[in-house]
């Protein structure tokens, strides 16, 4: 647990902004500013969290080992089925139709 108001603040800053998941208008944004380094041996980087009452767990993907400024979402892979192309959301209507339990969310990042 994270008794302080500055660590509290701190991880949500990290989870907001370096993982970039944040709520926007009800949907689930993705826009990641992680540092290469930031990505383990494999290029990935993940993150638990819980949003509009769901329990996620979402990983990036760094294939070819971008730098933060040299990345966009490139795909976004809900539960095993894959989002339209072009989108860095999940759409708040998509997420009420969720079951329960953990919610996997695998996104791929590609040169922007």
């Amino acid at each position: 647990n994270y008794l302080t108001g500055a660590a509290s603040w701190l991880m949500m800053t990290v989870i907001t902004q370096v993982f970039g998941v944040r709520g926007e208008m009800g949907d689930l944004l993705f826009d990641p500013k992680l540092l290469k380094e930031q990505f383990d041996s494999e290029g990935n980087a993940s993150l638990n969290l819980q949003f509009a009452g769901k329990d996620f767990s979402i990983q990036y993907h760094n294939p070819q080992g971008l730098d933060f400024d040299a990345y966009k979402v490139g795909k976004i892979v809900v539960n095993g089925e894959e989002m339209p192309a072009g989108t860095d959301r999940i759409a708040l209507s998509e997420i009420q139709k969720m079951g329960d339990g953990k919610q996997t969310v695998d996104i791929t990042l590609i040169a922007k």
